[in-house]
C-alpha cells in the first residue's frame, strides 16, 4: 500500500484495508482452532489414562474377590 499520509482514503484503500484485516483475522482464528483442538486432544488423553487406571485397580479387586 502507498504511503498517502495526510490524503484522502479511497473506496480501494478501503477494500484494500478490509481484505488484509480479513486475511490477518482468518490466520488468527485458524491458530486459535488449532490450539484447541490441540489441548481438547491432551484432555481426552489424559481421560483415558485415568479410566484405564481405575479399570486395572477395578479388575484387580474384583479378581481377588
Amino acid at each position: 500500500m502507498d504511503d498517502l499520509t495526510g490524503q484522502p482514503a479511497t473506496l480501494g484503500n478501503l477494500n484494500e484495508l478490509e481484505q488484509r484485516i480479513d486475511q490477518k483475522m482468518d490466520a488468527r482464528e485458524h491458530r486459535i482452532i488449532d490450539k484447541l483442538t490441540e489441548r481438547m486432544r491432551d484432555m481426552q488423553t489424559e481421560l483415558l489414562r485415568g479410566f484405564s487406571e481405575y479399570s486395572k485397580s477395578s479388575d484387580l479387586r474384583l479378581r481377588t474377590i
